[in-house]
């Protein structure tokens, strides 16, 4: 509960206690013909009994079973209305008939728990919707870390293929290799746990994932990376240029006589743009694969949509990323 609220909470009944007493009082035409001593020592004994009340009350809502919570109010609610007539029986006189008496008793003790299951229902309906939004935050949470981790083990199956290419080969750059992906993955579980993170992170990620993919075929892919420094505060989902990136890399073949050619860059203040030119492998059509598919999931479980499109020509692909500011 809020303080704000909670101050609310003790303050109110207080109010209350002072300002119905005093009412029922007013409207009593017994009580102007009373002395003023009588008539504050009354309104301020009938305050303090309402403020007793209230908090009994506040108690008994407090009562887990049902049945003894209905109990406890009607016991309650009989002992206020039978009161009148005990005091009146003991030779107390009161401002007002016994049955007046009673009646304005009821009336002001079925008020009273009106008043008190409505506060209990209104903070009942703010508990369960902090639950509620807690608990989808919590769940999209989950389901973030669960579309990050669906695109990792295709990018180790790749780059465990391409290691074994070079053992094979005895490529001297094996050894560099296996540093440089055990480094990639340290960053990546390093930012496993953001949603977003920093355009200057992501280029940093891309950069060691580029340079693995380059380790298959040197001459075969040319980078060109155009990223203003003013830009780089801003986010994107996790890892989302590597995505973007082995999206070019997956449906693309790569040589050094047609080498792949992409280019990454911010082309205004709201996209970051990945081309590639089409050069499709033997027996597959181009399409956008299962990892920008993820992409635009993440992204809308951020609150974000369309912030993933394609544009494609005859000779391009295009994919814009919008940039998230934070």
């Amino acid at each position: 509960m809020s303080i704000k609220r909670r101050r609310i909470q003790n303050i109110f009944p207080i109010i209350l206690s002072i300002a119905l007493p005093g009412i029922g009082m007013y409207s009593n035409a017994q009580v102007h013909e009373m002395t003023n001593y009588r008539l504050v020592s009354g309104w301020a004994v009938a305050s303090t009994v309402f403020y007793f009340l209230w908090l009994t009350f506040w108690k008994i809502w407090g009562v887990e079973q049902k049945i003894y919570r209905v109990g406890a109010f009607c016991l309650l609610i009989m002992v206020m209305i039978l009161l009148p007539h005990i005091a009146a029986h003991f030779g107390h006189e009161l401002p007002e008939s016994k049955t007046l008496a009673s009646v304005r008793a009821f009336m002001v003790m079925i008020l009273m728990i009106s008043i008190q299951f409505a506060m209990k229902s209104q903070s009942s309906i703010a508990k369960l919707q902090l639950e509620k939004q807690t608990l989808l935050s919590e769940n999209l949470r989950v389901q973030l870390t669960a579309l990050q981790h669906k695109v990792d083990p295709h990018f180790l199956f790749n780059s465990m293929n391409t290691l074994l290419a070079m053992v094979k080969r005895g490529n001297k750059n094996s050894e560099q290799f296996i540093i440089s992906l055990s480094d990639f993955y340290r960053q990546t579980l390093k930012n496993n746990e953001n949603t977003t993170l920093p355009i200057s992170k992501e280029l940093q990620v891309m950069k060691s994932y580029l340079f693995l993919m380059k380790s298959r075929n040197v001459q075969g892919v040319n980078i060109d990376i155009d990223v203003p420094a003013e830009v780089q505060t801003k986010h994107l989902p996790t890892l989302a240029l590597q995505i973007a990136l082995e999206n070019c890399f997956k449906h693309n073949s790569m040589s050094s006589k047609h080498p792949l050619n992409i280019t990454v860059q911010a082309d205004d203040d709201e996209f970051i743009t990945v081309t590639n030119n089409i050069q499709p492998k033997f027996g597959e059509e181009v399409k956008s694969g299962l990892g920008l598919d993820l992409l635009k999931k993440r992204y809308s479980l951020l609150g974000v949509e369309d912030a993933v499109s394609i544009d494609q020509s005859e000779d391009t692909f295009i994919v814009n990323l919008k940039m998230l500011k934070l």
